[in-house]
């Protein structure tokens, strides 16, 4: 059993990472207001880079091409919606094993 929290923007995320740092993993949306999922996830690599490598991305697979080749260069895992959520479950398992 995990403990879920929710922001809808990447200043709120960031702002909490900082405050608490005992999240497993970090789902995040590549479009969100204010900041973007990117923009959140070169943060962390500058300020907290354990929580960089805990970032599961979200997309809805509407972005441009910068997006995209963003994402095909980090080696995070991306759910593109919509999915089960069988899918993001395994994922999130497999990436939580992976970082023990």
């Amino acid at each position: 059993m995990h403990d879920v929290t929710v922001t809808s923007n990447a200043v709120d995320a960031l702002k909490l990472l900082q405050e608490c740092p005992d999240y497993d993993a970090v789902l995040c949306n590549v479009i969100m207001p204010e900041t973007s999922g990117i923009d959140l996830f070169r943060a962390l690599t500058r300020k907290q880079l354990e929580y960089a490598a805990r970032v599961i991305f979200m997309t809805g697979g509407a972005f441009l091409p910068k997006m995209e080749a963003f994402l095909e260069s980090v080696d995070q895992p991306v759910l593109r919606n919509p999915f089960k959520t069988d899918k993001l479950l395994q994922v999130r398992e497999d990436f939580i094993q992976a970082a023990n």
